[in-house]
């Protein structure tokens, strides 16, 4: 019988989750917590916010532009980075500078400007 007859036998069922599946769930994770969370979250700020900081609706949409041009820089910085140094290295970097980044614009360093 040659190489090519034989007959294909299942794989033996894992005793463990795949590796493949946990990268599934993570990349979802990240996904969900960029899109989902820190992307959309905008609108549901935005009439408190305004209120706030006195606003109007251009200011608050310029606001709005600049938030997502911001995105827009990074995500074409983020994939030139993951091609040159992998994604792993990338993702992880980002999720430890993520805190600072979320926290320093409401620093009392900054709000002193105001």
């Amino acid at each position: 019988m040659r190489m090519s007859e034989r007959p294909l036998q299942p794989d033996p069922a894992p005793d463990r989750l795949h590796y493949a599946w946990v990268i599934l769930a993570v990349g979802a994770l990240v996904v969900f917590g960029a899109l989902g969370l820190a992307r959309f979250g905008y609108t549901m700020l935005l009439p408190p916010m305004q209120g706030d900081l006195g606003l109007d609706n251009t200011q608050a949409g310029a606001l709005a532009t600049a938030n997502l041009a911001g995105y827009l820089a990074l995500t074409v910085i983020g994939g030139a980075l993951a091609s040159h140094f992998g994604p792993r290295i990338v993702i992880t970097w980002g999720w430890q500078w993520r805190p600072w980044a979320c926290c320093s614009p409401g620093s009392p360093k900054v709000l002193e400007r105001r």
